[in-house]
């Protein structure tokens, strides 16, 4: 997400007249709102990235949640901002930005339970802190690996060492890893089955 949109930096405005469990709860729904757009915007771009639908429907359930506390604590409607987060060149860079703005979320609840003493609004706060840590920013680290660059030279380079040492291993870990698509298409047909029979003419 754009700088210009993500702010984690919070503080209890203890002069207004709006109660510190409002405040609190508006600057996550808010969070929650920035993650959505990001996410639905990222999804238009990149669909072949299930993971940004997976974390999407997290946060769509966080946002839902949060919104409904809210009314409980406020009778006066959330603030409704218009987000525009910028655009990215690739899935890669989608993802990158992606793991980047969960951090962010990360150390805004960090602020955000330790200004709360509502003790029931703090369990709920530290079960979306946790959703966030164990399920947003692992899937999104995976689909940051996904989107890593192979080099085929270096591959090659690899193929040729599991042939001259014939290591049912190594090539177990090529063909099941990242690089596995690659391999079982023009690579492998082209430069790994040369290799192949190139080690077998051997004297």
């Amino acid at each position: 997400m754009s700088s210009t949109v993500y702010q984690p930096a919070f503080r209890i405005d203890f002069a207004s007249a709006v109660s510190a469990e409002v405040q609190t709860l508006e600057r996550a729904l808010l969070d929650a709102r920035q993650s959505l757009c990001f996410y639905h915007l990222a999804e238009m771009q990149c669909n072949e990235l299930e993971h940004f639908r997976a974390v999407a429907a997290s946060r769509q359930q966080q946002e839902v949640a949060l919104a409904h506390l809210l009314s409980q604590y406020s009778e006066a409607p959330s603030s409704q901002q218009q987000l525009s987060p910028a655009l990215r060149q690739n899935s890669r860079e989608w993802a990158e930005s992606a793991v980047a703005a969960e951090i962010e979320s990360l150390r805004l609840y960090d602020l955000l339970i330790a200004s709360c003493d509502d003790h029931a609004l703090r369990d709920i706060l530290f079960r979306i802190q946790a959703a966030i840590h164990d399920h947003h920013l692992p899937l999104l680290r995976q689909a940051v690996e996904l989107q890593q660059e192979v080099d085929p030279l270096a591959l090659l380079q690899e193929v040729q060492q599991a042939v001259e040492h014939k290591d049912p291993a190594k090539w177990a870990s090529l063909l099941t890893g990242r690089s596995g698509p690659l391999l079982g298409g023009a690579l492998l047909g082209a430069g790994a089955i040369w290799l192949l029979k190139n080690h077998l003419n051997k004297p």
